[in-house]
């Protein structure tokens, strides 16, 4: 289970007064890691349903890159053959240290105290005739700020590394060294670095290094969010196919034309009448379409 740092359990009516004590939940998570393998894991996040605005939270609000600017940065690292590289930072959240006036009390989970004491025989507790807390010293995923508190960690040391922020998008950050340029374009935890120069890669995975846990991926074939990113020598290009046919599949029979239709999509006539035989219009679409266009059903599908 990956968790935060938290203080020991404490007696509730020690916790500071005009203070939200927040539900504690699990996030259960399979992540997918390629080649038919998954990555399992549990999170401890907060329920925010009961988060006060003034109280909880002053401002939310962090900069998350939009897929206009992810196109924009593409089409500029290919007209000026910068290479692209991924970085996803592990457990971000969980590094994001709080101001002691952000700090968040949260209830135990179910058990918790049980495997606190088993785990720290040598503990003692402070007795309570109420119930026990968490304090934690980290932000906690499901709280509304913690995007916000993780923005601000980062954009520090985006700013020691002589980045700066686009003035049009927040979420990219431009950084010019004699003749080579970086460009950072970051959505939460996910980073598109584009660099002129290798080295200006191993120089900034370097310094992320030191703070944090990382993966990295580099190469033709690169995965960026829902984007697959290809590059060589000729040129860079996007795709979106696995992504939109992973939105549409559920929606249609497993048994329909539309599985067994070629990949990328077909826009043929052929492909149209096998569309309409997989996903056959209900009565009352039809009565609405003969409504609209003032003819009949044979006259629409004929």
């Amino acid at each position: 289970m990956r968790s935060h740092t938290f203080t020991g359990p404490f007696p509730i009516e020690d916790a500071p007064k005009n203070v939200n004590i927040l539900r504690s939940v699990v996030n259960h998570r399979a992540k997918d890691i390629g080649h038919d393998t998954y990555d399992l894991y549990s999170r401890h996040c907060a329920n925010r349903s009961t988060m006060i605005k003034g109280l909880d939270t002053k401002e939310s609000y962090a900069a998350i890159a939009v897929i206009d600017s992810c196109r924009i940065v593409i089409a500029i690292a290919s007209r000026y053959g910068l290479v692209i590289y991924i970085i996803d930072i592990k457990n971000a959240f969980q590094t994001t240290l709080l101001n002691p006036d952000e700090r968040i009390y949260l209830h135990l989970l179910p058990y918790y105290l049980q495997w606190f004491l088993e785990t720290y025989p040598n503990h003692t507790l402070p007795p309570t005739k109420t119930i026990y807390i968490l304090q934690s010293i980290h932000a906690v995923q499901g709280t509304k700020p913690a995007r916000k508190q993780w923005s601000d960690q980062i954009t520090s040391l985006f700013k020691a590394m002589g980045m700066k922020k686009n003035a049009t998008d927040n979420a990219v950050w431009v950084s010019k060294r004699g003749n080579d340029i970086i460009i950072l374009l970051s959505e939460i935890d996910d980073f598109m670095l584009l660099v002129s120069q290798k080295h200006l890669y191993l120089d900034i995975k370097t310094r992320i290094e030191k703070s944090y846990d990382i993966t990295m991926q580099e190469g033709p074939v690169l995965q960026y969010l829902n984007l697959q990113i290809i590059q060589s020598d000729a040129g860079i290009s996007i795709d979106q196919t696995k992504h939109i046919f992973k939105m549409l599949k559920p929606h249609f029979p497993i048994n329909s034309a539309f599985t067994a239709t070629d990949i990328p999509f077909r826009t043929d006539r052929a492909y149209e009448e096998e569309m309409m035989d997989a996903v056959p219009a209900s009565p009352s679409e039809l009565k609405l379409l003969e409504k609209e266009y003032k003819c009949s059903y044979a006259t629409l599908y004929g």
